[in-house]
């Protein structure tokens, strides 16, 4: 994999509790808005919904944190207890090195490393950005 790939995917990896909540919010307030009611027919006011949904289906910055939150998602579901929480130290947590995470996790440095190459693959994998 090359490396600005695996860069962007890490990068991907370690804001996916921020895009969780921003792809929330986002939803929320598309889904909270008010609809244009300019122009004085009823057939305004009844398109509220449908304008609601076409938003919702066709907004860009939305759709994509769904792929990346879907991404990650599958990524996690395809990991065994403790690469979860080898993820959630080394990505979320911030608070370890990889020596820390491996003495914390009673395993080597280079298990770690393919730990991250793994985890990296299986995001870029369901991104379609790998065959």
């Amino acid at each position: 994999m090359r490396r600005d790939l695996k860069k962007y995917i890490e990068t991907e990896i370690r804001y996916y509790p921020e895009t969780v909540k921003e792809y929330e919010i986002l939803k929320d307030d598309i889904i909270g808005s008010t609809g244009n009611r300019s122009g004085g027919r009823n057939q305004a006011v009844s398109k509220i919904t449908e304008n609601k949904v076409v938003k919702l289906l066709t907004n860009k910055r939305l759709k994509r944190m769904e792929e990346t939150i879907k991404a990650v998602d599958y990524m996690l579901s395809k990991l065994d207890c403790t690469q979860k929480e080898f993820v959630k130290m080394y990505y979320w947590e911030k608070r370890y090195t990889l020596i820390g995470i491996s003495m914390e996790l009673n395993c080597s440095e280079r298990t770690l490393y393919y730990w991250i190459n793994k985890v990296c693959t299986l995001v870029a994998y369901d991104l379609g950005l790998i065959d």
